[in-house]
């Protein structure tokens, strides 16, 4: 019993390192060390992290001159990005591993409707393949964002290392604190203990509260950030995640 709960301390430790493993981390050291210091010495929760992380990431930007190569804001989505935000909405989450996550379903879901497009030579195509393959985990409704913004990106054929910057970047701290805070910590239970609370009454109005709440957070959220990500880029991203996207 004891070794169990020495391997069950340890397992925490050993998925960050494989997630460090996975990332950029000396490229982006100093926003780890901020990150580490804010938690570990000034108690500073997730989601105040996650807020930090977004202002960060906007300071970046805008001190490396603005965004990267993007979609003009009036940008329609063409066939190929809405079959691939249907692609994320309804087959994203069917492919899980405990190596890269969900980076098997990104690369499903842009692969056949965009890659295949744009990619001029199958080497193209297999090099833009094998960079999606990278890990990749993120709050999957939230993600959505990043799906559209990255779509965008290599529509307009925009550098491989760009559109790999803003899948890591972003699929962290900022979306991931933020969408799972929002969804598993705050309204889940809220409207969860609401519904069940209506449903132990014999009323089918819980029931229907949680369809409504997963269709929210399943379906309306993900199409939403999809447009915004691929409309509006990383400025799009980070302002609509700080609530002031236009």
């Amino acid at each position: 019993m004891a070794g169990m709960r020495t391997v069950g301390a340890v397992l925490p430790a050993l998925g960050f390192a494989l997630l460090l493993g996975q990332l950029p981390v000396r490229k982006y050291l100093p926003f780890l060390v901020i990150g580490y210091v804010l938690f570990a010495y000034l108690n500073v929760p997730v989601i105040g992290i996650s807020i930090i992380a977004v202002a960060l990431a906007a300071l970046y930007i805008q001190l490396k001159g603005g965004e990267p190569s993007m979609p003009k804001t009036d940008k329609q989505l063409t066939k190929e990005a809405r079959r691939a935000m249907w692609r994320y909405i309804l087959t994203f989450q069917w492919s899980w591993n405990y190596e890269r996550m969900q980076a098997l379903g990104f690369a499903w879901c842009i692969a056949p409707p965009v890659l295949e497009k744009v990619k001029k030579t199958s080497e193209d195509l297999k090099e833009a393949m094998q960079r999606h393959l990278a890990f990749f985990n993120t709050h999957p409704p939230v993600g959505a964002i990043i799906m559209g913004a990255a779509t965008a990106m290599e529509e307009e054929e925009a550098a491989p290392d760009a559109v790999d910057s803003l899948k890591v970047g972003l699929m962290g701290p900022p979306f991931a604190g933020i969408g799972d805070t929002l969804f598993a910590v705050l309204t889940r239970p809220i409207v969860g203990a609401f519904a069940a609370s209506l449903a132990l009454q014999g009323s089918m109005a819980g029931f229907w509260i949680m369809v409504v709440f997963g269709l929210f957070w399943g379906l309306f959220v993900p199409y939403w950030l999809f447009h915004v990500g691929y409309r509006q880029g990383i400025g799009g991203c980070l302002r609509s995640l700080a609530g002031r996207c236009p």
